[in-house]
C-alpha cells in the first residue's frame, strides 16, 4: 500500500494550505497572551462587591464596573449553569452558600482555560479558610461549620477567639 503525495508542484509549500485548489480563506489568528482572564469579582448574596480586580480598561470607571457587577449578578444567581455570554464577554461562576466568584474574559476566549482559573481560586480560597477543628471553624462564607452554640461567629475575647468549650487544646 502507497501514500500518495497531496501535491508535487514547485511552490505547493509556499501558498497557505486553504490557498490550495484555488479557494482563498482568510484566516485571523489571534496573538497569543497571557492575558486572557478580564476580571475577577466575588460577590455576597444581595450582590455587592466583597472583591473586584478588572485586568483591562473594559469598565474604566467604578461606576460603570458596579453597573456590570450587578448585571451579571442578577443574570446569574437564580441559576444552576456555570457559563454565561453578557455584554460581548465570557462570564464563568460558581456560588457556595452566600459567596458568588465570577471570572470574566472575552467572548472568543476558551471556556475551559476560565473554568480552570475560577476553580484555582475557589479552591485556593476555599483550603485556606477550611475547618481543620483546632479553632471554632470559619465564618460560613465558604462552606465553614456553625459554631456548636449556635451562630456563624465564635465569641471574641481580649485574646482572640475563644476556644470552643469542651475542647482540648494541645
Amino acid at each position: 500500500m502507497s501514500r500518495a503525495k497531496a501535491s508535487s508542484g514547485p511552490d505547493s509549500r509556499a501558498r497557505p494550505r486553504s490557498a490550495l485548489n484555488g479557494v482563498t480563506v482568510a484566516v485571523s489568528l489571534q496573538e497569543p497572551s497571557l492575558y486572557t482572564v478580564k476580571a475577577v469579582i466575588i460577590l455576597d448574596n444581595d450582590g455587592d462587591r466583597l472583591f473586584a480586580k478588572y485586568y483591562d480598561d473594559t469598565y474604566p470607571s467604578a461606576k460603570e464596573q458596579k453597573a456590570f457587577e450587578k448585571n451579571i449578578f442578577n443574570k446569574t444567581h437564580r441559576t444552576d449553569s456555570e457559563i454565561a455570554l453578557l455584554e460581548g464577554l465570557t462570564v464563568v461562576y460558581k456560588s457556595s452558600i452566600d459567596l458568588y466568584f465570577y471570572v470574566i474574559g472575552s467572548s472568543h476566549e476558551n471556556e475551559l482555560m476560565l473554568t480552570a482559573v475560577l476553580n484555582c481560586l475557589f479552591d485556593s480560597l476555599s483550603q485556606m479558610l477550611r475547618y481543620d477543628g483546632s479553632w471554632g471553624g470559619p465564618p460560613m462564607a465558604l462552606g465553614g461549620y456553625p459554631w456548636p452554640w449556635g451562630g456563624t461567629h465564635g465569641p471574641v475575647g481580649s485574646q482572640g477567639l475563644a476556644p470552643v468549650p469542651g475542647a482540648v487544646t494541645v
